[in-house]
């Protein structure tokens, strides 16, 4: 867009300069050709007796070129322009020869502007492929976009089914080792029940035992008790007699 800015700068002030120029110089240097009017548009343009173009008239020139730039040719009233030029001073064949060169001069800012400046079927293709491109790289981005999505949820579901597979190996490795627990719990109650029957027996057949054995000993005190009294007796019954 800058460059077909820069190109319609250009080419803008071209043909009313031209003409300008065209319309500087005095009818008195004008070549063989002069009065040969509006019959051939190769004929010289005609000097002019008023010396140059007013500013209204260049600035009148200018918005047609800005005109013609855009892609239309403005409408032109060449009887108001040739009569103007009349009552300026102009002769009929000079106030033509004005006309001519100015027709020449749109025709050709018009050829110019065409062959050189971007038409609106140039901008309606360059629309459609800006927004082709536009289309593609928003579809690309949705696109990417959506793809980054799955694969954002597929990693999402696998960790999630490994999270649940953590909690359910977990929760079987902790009814595992609860059972486990339970187990050697009973074993060591078991072991322990056991240990302390016997030990009671134990203790019970030692009690018996000492019993039996305490029962002896009274059995022989007793018995020595009564053989030592009978000693004694006998033995006063012998010292008395």
């Amino acid at each position: 867009m800058a460059l077909l800015a820069r190109r319609r700068a250009c080419l803008l002030p071209r043909w009313p300069r031209r003409l300008a120029a065209s319309t500087s110089a005095t009818p008195d240097d004008a070549g063989p050709g002069d009065g040969g009017g509006g019959a051939d548009d190769d004929d010289e343009i005609p000097r002019l007796r008023s010396g140059s173009v007013s500013t209204t008239k260049e600035a009148r020139a200018a918005q047609q070129a800005v005109a013609i730039a855009n892609g239309s040719l403005p409408h032109f009233d060449s009887f108001a322009l040739v009569r103007t030029l009349r009552d300026a001073g102009f002769t009929e064949q000079q106030a033509v020869a004005v006309l001519q060169a100015l027709h020449q001069t749109t025709q050709e800012a018009h050829r110019v502007s065409s062959a050189t400046l971007a038409s609106r079927v140039d901008f309606a293709s360059l629309r459609s492929e800006l927004n082709e491109i536009v289309f593609n790289a928003s579809l690309k981005n949705d696109l990417r976009i959506r793809h980054q999505k799955d694969t954002t949820n597929a990693e999402l579901g696998t960790i999630r089914n490994t999270l649940e597979s953590m909690r359910h190996n977990q929760k079987t490795d902790d009814i595992k080792i609860s059972s486990e627990i339970h187990m050697l719990l009973k074993t060591h109650q078991s072991e322990i029940s056991q240990e302390i029957s016997r030990l009671e027996r134990k203790i019970d057949t030692n009690k018996a035992r000492l019993e039996t054995e305490h029962e002896l000993v009274q059995n022989r005190i007793i018995r020595t008790t009564l053989g030592v009294a009978a000693l004694i007796l006998g033995a006063l019954r012998v010292f008395w007699t």
